[in-house]
């Protein structure tokens, strides 16, 4: 159908994210294939744009009812979506927690992934250019014991 409110824009890259992102209020992510981790979801989470989709992958991991919406493959992803959006629109008080909320968990996710990648360091061998894994802590690369070459996966 042709809408004027929902219009197909394809992928978006570079300086267009941001002006896509601050663009739009809610972040509507109905694929049905199992999403491994979806970059756009944290993406928008990082404007504080909470995010709607189906529980896929680990989307449930990452999105909290505190912060936007999984809904259950067997339900109605547009009946749901609907419901809480007039929700939204009815208690904009709440909207804004939840945009705040979405931002928040933007952050602790951010947070936690750089103390798990700061556990696995990947640092070149001193014989050779192929990588070997080791397992560091931030504090030891950070000492520059290994000559400031490590690069974080």
């Amino acid at each position: 159908k042709n809408n004027s409110y929902i219009s197909y824009l394809g992928p978006v890259y570079n300086n267009d994210k941001e002006k896509f992102f601050n663009r739009i209020d809610v972040l509507l992510m109905p694929s049905l294939l199992e999403e491994a981790e979806p970059l756009v979801i944290h993406e928008a989470m990082s404007y504080g744009i909470p995010v709607i989709a189906y529980n896929k992958g680990c989307i449930a991991e990452i999105v909290k009812q505190d912060s936007g919406l999984v809904v259950k493959s067997n339900l109605n992803l547009t009946n749901c979506t609907i419901k809480l959006i007039n929700n939204w629109i009815n208690d904009p008080n709440m909207f804004n927690q939840i945009r705040i909320n979405s931002y928040n968990s933007y952050i602790e996710i951010k947070n936690e992934s750089k103390v798990t990648l700061g556990n696995i360091m990947i640092f070149p061998s001193p014989n050779t250019s192929i990588p070997i894994v080791s397992r560091k802590r931030t504090e030891d690369f950070a000492t520059n014991s290994f000559n400031g070459k490590a690069r974080a996966l």
